[in-house]
């Protein structure tokens, strides 16, 4: 559950979609998530630029406090 935190967990979910991981591994207990639908490549994608939005609007209010010319 850690792992949805992480943009790399979405990353992996997206490109194992995109190429039909599932299919190249085998069954396994986490082949729902690398199905080679439309549905989980763009899910995982919709999540990471949500995620790089957020970070793009941290970084830019945490380096605006440090502005020289806002004192």
């Amino acid at each position: 559950a850690i792992g949805w935190l992480l943009p790399g967990y979405w990353e992996f979910r997206s490109m194992a979609a995109s190429v039909d991981l599932g299919l190249l591994v085998g069954p396994t207990e986490t082949s729902q998530l690398w199905a080679h639908t439309t549905a989980n490549f763009v899910g995982g994608m919709s999540v990471l630029a949500i995620m790089a939005a957020m970070f793009v609007a941290i970084a830019f209010f945490a380096l605006g406090r440090h502005d020289p010319g806002r004192r």
